[in-house]
């Protein structure tokens, strides 16, 4: 199915643009297994769709400028410490740390929140290094409130998320569990797919902890999760 899938993208870029423009310029992404079996997996196995849905992801990327995207520059964003790279896992997946209580819906626009939040996801599958190229996802809820809830944001990034990078969460650990963040997960539970749901575990504090034992190195947890991960410039 891999191969007829690869077939039917250059196809179907021929077909639309009469030459071979974004299976040349995306070639490294047509040629990865990690990235194209995640289309499969999301499409059911179904060689057309996901065909169809891999070249409106090139296109998309050439639209928004992922290619430049992590050139862009997001000082301001980064310095808030609101999102950050995690650690890998022993596997090698990648992934982010969200740290919620940092949010302000005022800092910028919705939509540059939006695409930092893209950003992120770039930065995540560059620093990767599993062989199935997915991630992981951590969301610090700790001393989080109201007035942190960003619905504009939200309404922008999820459906370019889930459109774009299907089947890349491994999972999200959303902690701590609470009353206020059970009100938060029902304002944006609506608006993830059934399995994106799915994919969240929602943990106290120390089931946290242990899980990120059980899953990584002690010098790939931060210092403030009870590690030892020394960051360096861009990390």
């Amino acid at each position: 199915r891999m191969r007829g899938l690869r077939q039917r993208v250059v196809d179907l870029d021929r077909e639309s643009n009469g030459a071979l423009v974004y299976s040349v310029r995306y070639g490294h992404l047509l040629q990865s297994d990690a990235f194209m079996g995640r289309y499969l997996e999301s499409r059911e196995a179904n060689v057309e769709v996901a065909a169809r849905k891999v070249l409106a992801h090139f296109e998309w990327r050439q639209e928004y400028a992922i290619d430049s995207i992590m050139q862009e520059d997001w000082s301001d964003l980064d310095r808030s410490g609101e999102l950050k790279l995690a650690g890998l896992d022993r596997e090698g997946h990648s992934g982010w740390i969200w740290k919620l209580s940092l949010h302000d819906p005022n800092r910028t626009t919705a939509e540059r929140a939006a695409r930092h939040i893209v950003t992120m996801m770039e930065r995540a599958l560059a620093h990767n290094t599993a062989e199935d190229q997915r991630i992981v996802g951590i969301c610090d809820c700790t001393n989080v409130t109201p007035r942190n809830l960003d619905l504009a944001m939200l309404r922008i990034a999820i459906p370019v998320l889930q459109e774009q990078y299907p089947e890349v969460q491994i999972r999200t650990l959303l902690f701590p569990s609470g009353w206020l963040t059970a009100s938060l997960w029902g304002v944006i539970q609506p608006l993830l797919a059934e399995k994106t749901r799915d994919k969240f575990q929602f943990m106290t504090q120390t089931e946290f902890k242990q899980s990120l034992k059980q899953h990584y190195e002690p010098a790939q947890i931060d210092e403030e999760y009870g590690g030892a991960l020394v960051r360096g410039p861009g990390f």
